[in-house]
């Protein structure tokens, strides 16, 4: 199972073979932007990050895979945060989950409306974490 944490990092190194370049990284104990990120256009791009399970130790999810609705509520708040990056200024925005059949389902949902404005979704494999953009 992935945590949040290595959720970021499989998408910055995905990005990287791309030819971007970090900005920033924030971890689960840090607030801010979970990865910030500028391509060799020099457009930079805002990705808000969840993971599978808990990466807090003495958290009740350590361990244990997030139930549907608590990936439901992670997709939910991921979105706003894509959104809130969009509305703030000239950025490309994204959302990074781990690509579990739920996360999968919940995303392919509502593809049109993530595609229409802009929003870019990677999905990290939970068994090797290879990254795929949706």
């Amino acid at each position: 199972m992935l945590t949040e944490n290595e959720v970021i990092d499989a998408v910055e190194k995905f990005l990287e073979n791309k030819g971007y370049t970090l900005m920033h990284k924030s971890n689960t104990n840090s607030r801010g932007v979970d990865l910030e990120m500028k391509d060799p256009r020099k457009k930079i791009i805002k990705i808000e990050a969840k993971g599978q399970t808990s990466s807090k130790p003495k958290s009740n999810r350590n361990g244990e895979e997030f139930n549907s609705s608590q990936k439901e509520d992670h997709v939910a708040k991921a979105l706003l945060t894509a959104c809130e990056y969009l509305e703030g200024g000239n950025y490309e925005a994204g959302i990074a989950l781990p690509g579990d059949k739920r996360h999968k389902d919940l995303i392919n949902g509502i593809k049109n409306t993530l595609k229409k404005n802009g929003i870019r979704v990677f999905f990290v494999d939970p068994e090797d974490n290879n990254v795929t953009e949706f």
